[in-house]
């Protein structure tokens, strides 16, 4: 009686088994980082519409200016102050339903300094309906994800920026260091409230439009003198300090 014949795996095909299992490990791994980069750029994109919403509704009760470049610590325009960016997000959160520090943090921004815990906190301390509200100690602290425009007006074109995501550069690329996806691009709002996300400013469809409604790839030239830009320009450095000026009062940046 001839003994069985045991069947062995060919060495072939137990490393084709192992190189396919690896292969969609990888793939998993990819589909997992595309859907979560999906998902932060909708969160982006819903924060940053809200924001130019927001400024469009102020407007709507302050006779057609958007907040203006002379708002106090409680967001309200006074005479010899100068606009901040958390400033402005006070003003915006009078007026409307803003009221969390999440909306002006993106989920991927690593310079924003703020624990995720904090987050869903109030921008605003104490009741909105009157001048006793104040800024909340959590936000002022916080790197705000979003570089936003004071001193615009309803009566311009539709096509002017309100807001745009923190790093865009004036050469018209989001910077690699601080810009919160770095040079990947970022989101814009405009006035007519429509948002779009451009990796670069560059191409014909991605330029914005100057004052005298020519093409350019500069932010700056679709500003008057009349109006300025307030961010958080620069990340934390190693002590995880802001860098001088900018903790507790942005720079605004003027388009002079």
């Amino acid at each position: 009686m001839k003994p069985k014949r045991q069947l062995v795996p060919s060495v072939t095909w137990v490393i084709a088994a192992m190189l396919g299992l690896l292969l969609l490990a990888i793939l998993m791994t990819s589909l997992m980082e595309v859907r979560s980069g999906v998902h932060i750029r909708t969160v982006d994109a819903w924060n940053i519409r809200q924001i130019g919403q927001a400024a469009l509704i102020y407007a709507m009760e302050n006779e057609g200016h958007l907040p203006e470049t002379n708002l106090g610590p409680e967001g309200i325009p006074v005479e010899g102050e100068t606009t901040t960016v958390h400033r402005y997000a006070m003003a915006l959160t009078r007026k409307s339903d803003l009221n969390t520090i999440d909306v002006f943090i993106s989920p991927i921004d690593q310079h924003s300094g703020v624990q995720k815990q904090l987050r869903n906190r109030p921008i605003a301390l104490g009741s909105l309906d009157n001048e006793d509200s104040s800024m909340n100690p959590d936000f002022l602290e916080s790197g705000i994800s979003y570089q936003l425009i004071g001193g615009l007006k309803m009566d311009l074109p539709t096509t002017t920026p309100v807001a745009f995501t923190r790093g865009l550069r004036e050469d018209g690329t989001w910077d690699s260091r601080n810009g919160v996806h770095g040079s990947d691009g970022g989101h814009i709002v405009f006035l007519a409230g429509n948002v779009r996300w451009s990796r670069d400013l560059h191409s014909e469809f991605d330029q914005l439009k100057g004052l005298a409604g020519e093409p350019t790839s500069n932010v700056l030239e679709t500003l008057s003198p009349d109006h300025a830009i307030y961010g958080d320009p620069e990340p934390p450095i190693a002590d995880g300090t802001r860098g001088v000026g900018t903790r507790t009062e942005e720079r605004g940046r003027r388009s002079q």
